[in-house]
């Protein structure tokens, strides 16, 4: 009888412990995502380029300008909620100059973790992530004045926040949309003296860091 009841425990705690293994494997080890990206780039507040122009609160909101592009990142899961993140974007916008044009691109290289439930279960999959990296700016100045040369620089980036992907097959989930605090420092020492139109003239300190908002949409792969 003894022997028949510790038989009985240790087939139950066998099961137990394979129940628990096996739910502590059932999450997603990875994921993709690539979709649209726009990002409402910081072109103010005036005052950080001329320091006799008055700070408006309104700026914050009315200094932008709205760049698009592309947005792409996987991540690989180390835990049910926490992984690895690196994550890519590209944004651009060409302004016009009569007959001539200029494009400005926004490179985001960036790494960091990635807070979210991914288990097998559920339909709705809130996220929030925190990225650090680099962020690159380039501008094609010469194609419109000979007296200036193309701008180049490279400087801290990073991007807070989260968004909401709704699962609609076991390896598909759709993103319906990613908020992003997307702060870009860069050296505008050779940018040129006149700037760009939506743009201040640079008469101040000329490293500054534009406070962007990063907004997508797209495609989750498992």
């Amino acid at each position: 009888m003894l022997k028949r009841s510790l038989s009985l425990s240790a087939a139950i705690l066998v099961g137990l412990l394979w129940a628990s293994a096996a739910m502590a494997q059932d999450y997603r080890r990875f994921e993709f995502f690539g979709g649209y990206s726009h990002n409402r780039v910081d072109v103010g507040p005036v005052e950080d380029f001329d320091p006799a122009d008055d700070l408006e609160f309104s700026d914050i909101f009315d200094e932008r300008e709205g760049f698009n592009g592309f947005n792409a990142s996987v991540v690989g899961n180390f835990s049910r909620y926490l992984g690895a993140k690196f994550d890519y974007s590209y944004h651009q916008k060409s302004f016009g100059f009569g007959a001539d044009n200029t494009t400005i691109r926004l490179h985001n290289f960036l790494g960091g973790i990635q807070i979210k439930d991914n288990s097998t279960e559920g339909r709705l999959k809130p996220f929030a992530h925190a990225l650090v990296g680099v962020g690159r700016t380039a501008a094609d100045l010469s194609e419109f004045d000979d007296s200036l040369v193309d701008f180049d620089d490279a400087g801290f980036a990073a991007a807070i926040g989260g968004g909401l992907d709704v699962r609609v097959s076991p390896k598909i989930d759709v993103r319906v949309i990613q908020f992003d605090y997307n702060p870009m420092k860069f050296d505008f020492n050779d940018f040129g003296t006149s700037g760009l139109p939506g743009t201040p003239t640079f008469q101040g300190n000329l490293k500054r860091t534009l406070h962007n908002f990063r907004i997508g949409i797209g495609i989750v792969f498992h």
